[in-house]
């Protein structure tokens, strides 16, 4: 057997010379072969057998005994003449004189490669493949937990440090599910490492939320829906972010392009108003979520929620927005101090009678009548010369009529009162100075004061709207002037409401006239 050929240049020298040494034992016992007489083509690979084979035998030649080939470790792949004949330990029989191409393969190890010379003698050749040089692989990219795969095989999971990688090239593929995969060819050397650091793969969820955020921006569902994703993927800080930007987009105003379909508009409106309400309760739902950085979530959103409130506090819309969503979740006493935080900004803006009307509800709201008195106070200072807000005033007062401390029903009456008489006086003539006049009589009969609510009565009458509205009025007058015992005027006008049009109407001056004749017979 000659001496093996190198290795291919891109081995390493010690690698060369290692091979060198082996496959030099290979040709020195290639010169204790006999020639055998074989008809064969020399380097012809069809005249090697697998172990326990027989080759062809030449015609007038004698076949050459066998030849044995071991490898440390065994199982190593045996190539002769670039044919696989076996694996080690392996016999060749009758192998015919010649020079044939030997290579040996076992995974990771280095290949042998060499020539082999066969004299015809029987012998037995060893080797020893030494392992592969060996390099290092990190993978340390978002998100955690992607697969890594080198030429499709998997061989761990991000983060992921390999020690110990056999030099070569390598398909390398890094994926994780709903998110684009990443793949590259890379080549390990001996004693380097190859680093795939600091980049995320990008996650196709993700962007189709936020491709659905660009396409409509004043959807505040697709900013929940985002806020969600980042919230359950760990990424707090971009929950947070997320839900306060639907927070702030709920707070403004609707605008749609003026040719839009009112279909259409009439369903953008409804969505934003079930948005609003949406919100508010899936922040509820995060802030109560079980698991891990639930405890950071809260605590990211207080702040950013505080330095929001700070930076929008002047703004009546975010604040009645804000307190709303406070109050359906039965926070009263947030609600309030947002309010009163808004007012210490802007006593004298123009929503304060708003804002002190809605401090003034929600005060009522949690039945403390000497704490109302204040903001009433200063909404009979600021709508003064504003009928509208004060007739909403009394009316709001009245709403709590039943609600409130029998021992304050009075006290509540009396402030409706006020609210009615300056409604009146600040009204003109015509419609608003009708209604003042009609809620004006109407608690001044609940107070028992049934005189003094006639004039005011006969005022609304005639200033309402249409005749039905009128014919209301004159029943409660007619009403008032029974209670007067002012007997015949009452009867003459349930006399004159028996001919309306209208069933109701006829039916209650029925019922007059009778209470009217009970009167006068006691």
């Amino acid at each position: 057997m000659t001496e093996p050929t190198a290795p291919p240049p891109a081995q390493p020298k010690a690698r060369l010379t290692r091979i060198f040494l082996i496959l030099g034992g290979v040709a020195l016992i290639g010169l204790l072969w006999g020639a055998l007489h074989d008809s064969s083509a020399p380097g012809d690979p069809s005249s090697a057998g697998e172990a326990g084979d027989s080759a062809n035998e030449p015609d007038g030649n004698e076949p050459s005994r066998a030849v044995r080939i071991e490898s440390d470790p065994a199982g190593a792949s045996v190539f002769v003449s670039g044919r696989l004949v076996g694996a080690t330990p392996l016999a060749l029989d009758r192998l015919a004189p010649g020079r044939y191409g030997l290579r040996l393969e076992k995974a990771g190890r280095e290949p042998l490669v060499g020539l082999l010379e066969c004299t015809g003698k029987a012998q037995t050749a060893r080797f020893e493949l030494p392992p592969l040089a060996k390099g290092k692989l990190e993978v340390d990219i978002q998100p955690r937990g992607a697969e890594v795969l080198l030429n499709g095989e998997l061989v761990g999971h991000a983060p992921l440090a390999l020690d110990a990688v056999p030099v070569g090239q390598y398909e390398l593929l890094i994926r994780k599910t709903n998110f684009e995969p990443f793949a590259t060819r890379l080549e390990i050397h001996a004693g380097q490492t190859q680093r795939y650091h600091g980049f995320e793969l990008r996650d196709k969820i993700l962007g189709m939320l936020e491709n659905m955020i660009r396409a409509e921006p004043q959807r505040v569902a697709h900013y929940i829906d985002l806020g969600h994703y980042q919230f359950v993927n760990l990424r707090m800080d971009e929950a947070v972010d997320a839900f306060m930007r639907g927070q702030e987009m709920a707070e403004k105003p609707l605008e749609l392009p003026p040719d839009v379909d009112p279909e259409e508009r009439g369903l953008q409106v409804r969505l934003r108003y079930e948005d609003r309400a949406r919100l508010q309760k899936e922040l509820d739902k995060h802030k109560r979520w079980t698991g891990p950085q639930t405890a950071e979530f809260r605590d990211k959103l207080q702040k950013a929620e505080e330095i929001y409130s700070r930076r929008n506090i002047v703004s009546w819309n975010w604040v009645e927005l804000a307190a709303n969503n406070l109050l359906e979740n039965g926070q009263h006493a947030a609600a309030e101090q947002l309010y009163l935080q808004h007012l210490a900004k802007v006593p004298d803006g123009p929503n304060a009678v708003e804002a002190y009307m809605a401090l003034l509800d929600v005060r009522l709201q949690q039945r403390n009548l000497s704490t109302a008195e204040e903001p009433f106070a200063k909404i009979l200072e600021l709508a003064k010369t504003r009928p509208e807000q004060l007739i909403n005033t009394g009316k709001l007062l009245q709403r709590f009529q039943n609600r409130v401390r029998f021992n304050d029903q009075a006290e509540l009456l009396e402030l409706a009162e006020k609210a009615y008489r300056q409604a009146y006086d600040a009204a003109q003539a015509g419609l608003q100075r009708g209604e003042a006049a009609l809620l004006l009589g109407n608690v001044l009969t609940t107070q028992k004061h049934p005189v003094e609510a006639i004039a005011y009565y006969k005022e609304a009458a005639a200033n309402a709207p249409d005749t039905g509205e009128r014919e209301n009025r004159e029943v409660r007058l007619a009403e008032a002037l029974r209670q007067s015992e002012r007997f015949t005027e009452a009867k003459a006008l349930y006399e004159k409401l028996t001919q309306s049009e209208s069933v109701s109407i006829r039916e209650k001056a029925k019922t007059g006239l009778i209470l009217v004749k009970m009167a006068r017979t006691e």
